[in-house]
């Protein structure tokens, strides 16, 4: 499948299941489409592209896990549920000394995945 018809795919698959209680303070679909043109127009791989059009699928639409394998593949999905962990993360700084650099992860107490 095409880069093209997969975009296609991943907004028929938001617009179609939009979940009732989706998040009414940030509209999904604008949401969405603003990460992936950001995405696409910073030259990511079709990989990121599409996982950044899909990161809220899982969280606000009534697709499971099996649709996104079968369309977009296992790393898409991969990154999606990635992105549902990093949101758990409180902070993350990029922290440089010399020429090493590391990111600092700051976990609130009780969302620590251990």
């Amino acid at each position: 499948m095409t880069f093209e018809k997969k975009h296609r795919r991943a907004l028929e698959l938001i617009q179609k299941n939009i979940k009732e209680e989706a998040n009414k303070n940030k509209p999904l679909l604008p949401h969405l489409l603003r990460v992936g043109k950001y995405l696409y127009d910073n030259r990511y791989s079709e990989t990121i592209v599409n996982a950044g059009l899909l990161h809220d699928v899982l969280e606000w639409t009534n697709n499971p896990k099996e649709v996104i394998v079968n369309i977009f593949g296992q790393e898409v999905f991969d990154i999606v549920i990635l992105f549902l962990q990093i949101q758990r993360i409180e902070a993350l700084q990029m922290y440089t000394k010399g020429d090493r650099t590391m990111w600092i992860v700051v976990l609130p107490l009780g969302k620590m995945l251990l």
